[in-house]
């Protein structure tokens, strides 16, 4: 049987490798880590560059799940920077559009899905470690997983809020954009409130897992090829985002079913199971 955990963290570790690279490439931060680089920070190039290697390192280190304390340093980090880059910079914006909000969403969504790699790996290397950290960081693998079902509302969401727009990203080819955009939210939807309420939510994250993954190669890929710098695209940096919900899904997907106690809601609102 297909390990849904190491396919989920393949998928998530890859992703996060694929936009350290395009930063090691264009040395400017890709907007789901960073969307406006600090005018008083100095010699930005050089934070791009430890920052990509940082991510690099710590996505290799989760890829081959030598250490559980990566993973949740990396979801960490990616708060920090959710709080103190994006919500000042959002809140700076229209506060009527909703869609600014979509970035600093999928940032989010990144730390859960870091928090979600940490709950796949052995707790083996939490032996000898503060009894407080290991209690705050088994309460952080369902935040994980209730930051990703918030991710698939939102974004359902915002499908049909943005119908106009989201039907764009449908290739010439699909006939019927708008049906496949509204069935894309209702698909979202239902996913995200699936698996945050636990109904069916191993085969719903399979599913969801699937979907995403489709829409890497139908929707994503091609329209990152389609650019002239491919690796500078915002396009491609797409492609790595999806490729990295497909990772978390199948990840959520793995833990219930090899340990479902993992990502119970004891864990966060009534201790451990």
């Amino acid at each position: 049987m297909i390990n849904l955990t190491t396919v989920g963290r393949t998928f998530f570790s890859f992703s996060i490798i694929g936009m350290a690279t395009q930063q090691l490439f264009y040395p400017v931060f890709r907007n789901l880590f960073v969307p406006e680089t600090p005018s008083w920070l100095a010699n930005p190039e050089i934070w791009v560059y430890l920052f990509s290697l940082f991510l690099i390192g710590s996505s290799v280190m989760i890829l081959f799940g030598k250490n559980k304390n990566v993973p949740l340093i990396l979801g960490l980090v990616f708060i920090i920077l959710f709080l103190i880059a994006h919500v000042p910079y959002r809140l700076s914006q229209d506060l009527n559009n909703l869609g600014v909000w979509t970035i600093a969403i999928k940032c989010l969504t990144f730390a859960g899905g870091a928090f979600v790699a940490a709950g796949c790996m052995s707790s083996a290397q939490a032996e000898n470690v503060n009894s407080a950290w290991v209690s705050f960081s088994d309460t952080l693998t369902p935040v994980g997983a209730l930051l990703f079902s918030l991710m698939l509302i939102a974004f359902g969401t915002d499908h049909f809020l943005y119908t106009t727009g989201v039907s764009r990203l449908v290739p010439e080819w699909i006939p019927f954009k708008v049906f496949w955009t509204y069935f894309s939210a209702v698909a979202l939807i239902g996913s995200g409130t699936a698996i945050l309420f636990r109904i069916r939510p191993q085969l719903i994250a399979i599913l969801a897992g699937i979907m995403i993954l489709i829409w890497v190669f139908v929707l994503h890929l091609p329209g990152a090829l389609a650019e002239p710098e491919t690796g500078s695209s915002h396009a491609l940096t797409s492609t790595f985002h999806a490729l990295g919900f497909s990772g978390i899904a199948f990840m959520v997907a793995g833990l219930l079913r090899q340990k479902p106690e993992v990502l119970s809601y004891k864990r966060v609102f009534g201790g451990k199971k």
